[in-house]
């Protein structure tokens, strides 16, 4: 018999970023990506995922 797997794929982006940002400093928008991604990078791996691709604020993770 075949062993299969399944493996989920969740691609996250920030609503209305864009004009967000534009108001923004530098180092807001530093500090906020960066507190982003310490958020998306937990909950994938407390869920077992993982991030395999960046695009801007922007993630794409995969859960086998």
């Amino acid at each position: 018999m075949a062993n299969y797997r399944t493996t989920v794929i969740l691609k996250t982006d920030v609503v209305d970023s864009t004009p967000r940002l534009a108001e923004q400093t530098q180092a807001e928008m530093g500090l906020e990506r960066k507190q982003h991604k310490q958020f998306i990078s937990e909950t994938a791996a407390r869920n077992q995922g993982a991030i395999f691709q960046e695009e801007g604020d922007a993630y794409w993770i995969e859960f086998p």
